[in-house]
């Protein structure tokens, strides 16, 4: 989906992806059980309230600024690939640029000829 987005967007929204899918937080206090980090937020503010958000939120957030400067910093030490114009192929040339050639009008019978007369 990144493919036809420019550089800059492309790894942001990736970055957004990865930290959203693999920050991970405990499912419950009492466990070790530990699932996504926007899944349990989410979860704690259907169930609990919306002041649970923040279990998991702290963590999802300091996880996304973290990307975010990672990010910036890929853009400034990371140099934008050069983009060569396309070539022209030598010697080639394309079929609607050549001149159309005429057809040669040959005569069909004695008649159409033009003698000279002195």
């Amino acid at each position: 989906m990144t493919r036809i987005c420019w550089r800059w967007l492309r790894w942001l929204l990736r970055g957004f992806a990865l930290v959203l899918l693999f920050t991970p937080w405990y499912i419950n206090v009492e466990q070790d059980y530990l699932g996504p980090a926007f899944l349990i937020a989410g979860f704690d503010g259907l169930t609990l309230g919306l002041e649970a958000i923040m279990r998991a939120g702290h963590v999802l957030l300091a996880a996304l600024a973290v990307m975010i400067v990672l990010w910036a910093l890929a853009l400034v030490l990371i140099p934008a690939p050069a983009v060569r114009p396309k070539k022209k192929p030598k010697g080639k040339v394309a079929p609607d640029s050549r001149p159309k050639k005429r057809p040669k009008q040959v005569a069909s019978n004695d008649d159409d000829r033009i003698t000279p007369t002195l």
